[in-house]
């Protein structure tokens, strides 16, 4: 750690009759014990190197002595180790807290597009009626279907099972991608997640289901753990995708 709060007022009446060198020495040694975020160990010659203090061995003798404790070889700080405790411990919340949000946000996207879609397939109710009649086709001429051309794009399989087994850990784990699991992402891909981001907001979504997760019991039966070819068949994709699993619905 790079900062710590210094009580001058505590310092002070700990180190009042100390010698300029031997001040010089605890604070430097606070210093190293900080910044390494653990106890001090080496030899009395390595120490004071790395310090800066390789000529007053005998101050920093007195300091380790005086305010540390000798354990398995290491020089420990009671005051120090409770700071540098309380300084990870503030610094995993923070991660923690960082990584919950933008899990967050990633599931509301997710969301956002799933209401999309919804909305994108409601019936029109004022459509027209359609004209059935038409010029018969000409035997050499093409319908606009044989007309159309199909450009499949490149599917990253590798990178989406990696995303798959990085947000879904608990889910059963991908050894090899088949035709049937290659086809089922390639649909998916091509017709509902273009994207990288797509599929990370998708299985951040699915995670936030607890029936998806294994996290229900049934009477006789174990947790149901979908894998991977399973929440990308179409049939469960639309399933997953009306909230059927979320409680939603």
């Amino acid at each position: 750690m790079h900062y710590y709060q210094f009580n001058i007022g505590d310092y002070s009446s700990h180190t009042s009759r100390l010698s300029l060198m031997e001040d010089l020495a605890y604070r430097r040694l606070l210093d190293l014990y900080y910044l390494s975020e653990q106890p001090i160990s080496g030899s009395l010659d390595d120490i004071s190197r790395d310090i800066g203090m390789i000529d007053h061995i005998d101050e920093i003798t007195y300091i380790l002595k005086k305010f540390f404790i000798l354990e398995d070889n290491s020089w420990i700080q009671c005051r120090a180790d409770k700071e540098i405790n309380h300084f990870q411990s503030k610094k995993d919340k923070a991660s923690k807290a960082g990584k919950a949000s933008g899990k967050a946000r990633r599931s509301k996207a997710f969301e956002r597009t799933l209401n999309k879609r919804l909305t994108d397939v409601e019936p029109n109710i004022k459509q027209e009626p359609i004209n059935i009649k038409h010029k018969p086709i000409n035997k050499d001429q093409k319908t606009p279907s044989e007309n159309k051309v199909s450009t499949p794009k490149n599917v990253p399989f590798s990178k989406i099972v990696d995303l798959y087994h990085e947000l879904l850990p608990t889910l059963p784990k991908i050894a090899e991608l088949s035709t049937t699991r290659k086809g089922y992402i390639r649909q998916r891909w091509q017709n509902n997640l273009p994207d990288l981001t797509n599929w990370e907001n998708f299985f951040d979504y699915v995670s936030q289901s607890d029936f998806l997760m294994g996290k229900t019991n049934g009477e006789d039966k174990p947790p149901f753990r979908p894998n991977l070819e399973w929440i990308t068949k179409q049939s469960n994709y639309i399933k997953i995708l009306e909230g059927k699993y979320h409680g939603e619905l």
